[in-house]
């Protein structure tokens, strides 16, 4: 998996591509990190997701934590069917803003 930042509009944003797993989660988990030293507003792009496993989710819901903490923004956008499915599943679609 890779990620990669880019800023828009003052907003920090990873475009994430590959799956999101066990092994790659931990990338995506210090990419975040790293976002949310000096950002409170994050977009996380999922065109390039095709899957997302468990490992996923909790890194969602501690990016999602975080940013509550800090009264910011956390969006989800370009999510494919497969990983929309895992978030309804999950409950995640009913609180994450998703775009």
């Amino acid at each position: 998996m890779q990620v990669q930042k880019t800023i828009e509009n003052d907003v920090a944003i990873l475009n994430i591509n590959g799956r999101i797993v066990s092994t790659t989660a931990p990338v995506l988990e210090k990419a975040i990190e790293d976002v949310l030293k000096t950002e409170n507003k994050l977009i996380l792009d999922f065109s390039g997701v095709d899957f997302m496993a468990s490992s996923g989710i909790r890194v969602l819901l501690i990016a999602y934590k975080r940013l509550k903490i800090q009264d910011g923004l956390l969006i989800l956008r370009n999510v494919n069917p497969a990983v929309m499915k895992v978030l309804e599943v999950t409950g995640l679609k009913d609180f994450l803003d998703i775009r």
